[in-house]
């Protein structure tokens, strides 16, 4: 399941040297959302637990790749950028999205900037202090193409936790 979205840089998504890495992320995880709403055919903000409490689409794993043929640098003032967001989701609790970055109308780059977003359907029971995993009511994500376990961030996240590290460097 794919979609696509496209924005027209201004100054405020913009630095000196081209796309500003902050805002690329900020634009890139509200498409993400975007495309998590449209594949459910409902905003986020109406997600509801069984009992009726809220629910967010949570990040808990994001990734990015900037490859140097495409550096962030090449996404200029009054470029258009498409985000290409492809979903996929494990059960009824997390949706990953891989998105492809690129100037809207021009051949791709290949490869372009990447970046893999890993979401969590999370409840507040007690403000954010306290998070819980929290299955929207209602929702079918059957429709969503299946991410195999294996291929899950979770595992990169838990192993994390016990290890103190991410093994990146």
């Amino acid at each position: 399941m794919t979609f696509n979205y496209e924005v027209t840089l201004g100054l405020p998504q913009t630095n000196r040297r081209g796309f500003w890495e902050p805002d690329v992320m900020k634009q890139a995880g509200h498409c993400q959302w975007q495309a998590i709403a449209t594949a459910l055919g409902r905003p986020l903000s109406e997600l509801r637990t069984v009992s009726g409490g809220e629910i967010y689409a949570a990040f808990y794993y994001i990734e990015i790749r900037v490859p140097d043929t495409a550096p962030l640098e090449s996404f200029g003032l009054d470029d258009t950028v498409r985000f290409t967001i492809a979903l996929r989701a494990f059960k009824n609790i997390s949706i990953e999205g891989q998105v492809r970055m690129g100037i809207a109308g021009a051949p791709p780059t290949d490869p372009g900037p990447e970046i893999r977003f890993a979401n969590i359907f999370i409840t507040p029971v007690k403000g954010n202090s306290e998070l819980r995993v929290a299955p929207p009511a209602g929702v079918d994500l059957g429709a969503i193409p299946r991410l195999p376990n294996a291929e899950n961030a979770f595992h990169l996240t838990r192993a994390a936790r016990e290890e103190g590290t991410l093994r990146l460097f």
